[in-house]
C-alpha cells in the first residue's frame, strides 16, 4: 500500500517511531541524531497541516537527506556511517517519490494527538 506523503499523520507517526527508537539507544550521540530526525519529521507534519505546497515538502526532505549525508562524512564509526547514509537515502527517496506524483490531495491534520517539538538552539 503506498504512503500518502501529503497526510500529516504519516509524518507524525514517523516522528513518534524515531522518538521510540531514540529511547532505546545507549549512545548519546546516536540518540541525539534520532531525536533530530524525529524533529525533522515533526516539522514536515506541521507544514503538511498548514497545507504547505508539495514543492516545499520536497525541498525540506531533500535538505534533510543531504544533512544526513553530511553527518555520515563526519563520523568514523562504520555502523553509524552506514545508518546515516541509509537515512539520507530514505529522505531523498521520499522526495523523489513526491516529485513523481502529479496530484496533491487535501489532508486533514490529526487533532486527537498532542505533539511536542523540541526547540533547537
Amino acid at each position: 500500500m503506498p504512503y500518502d506523503f501529503n497526510d500529516p499523520k504519516y509524518w507524525f507517526d514517523r516522528a513518534e517511531e524515531m522518538r521510540a527508537r531514540a529511547d532505546l539507544m545507549q549512545d548519546p550521540g546516536n540518540k541525539e541524531i534520532m531525536l533530530g530526525i524525529a524533529d525533522d519529521y515533526e516539522r514536515v507534519a506541521q507544514r503538511a497541516c498548514g497545507g504547505l505546497r508539495l514543492i516545499v515538502i520536497i525541498e525540506e526532505l531533500t535538505t534533510m537527506g543531504r544533512r544526513f549525508y553530511a553527518l555520515a562524512r563526519t563520523t568514523s564509526d562504520p555502523v553509524t556511517k552506514e545508518r546515516l547514509i541509509a537515512l539520507g537515502d530514505s529522505y531523498l527517496g521520499q522526495a523523489d517519490q513526491l516529485k513523481r506524483e502529479r496530484t496533491v490531495t487535501q489532508s486533514v491534520c490529526p487533532t486527537s494527538v498532542k505533539r511536542n517539538v523540541r526547540m533547537s538552539g
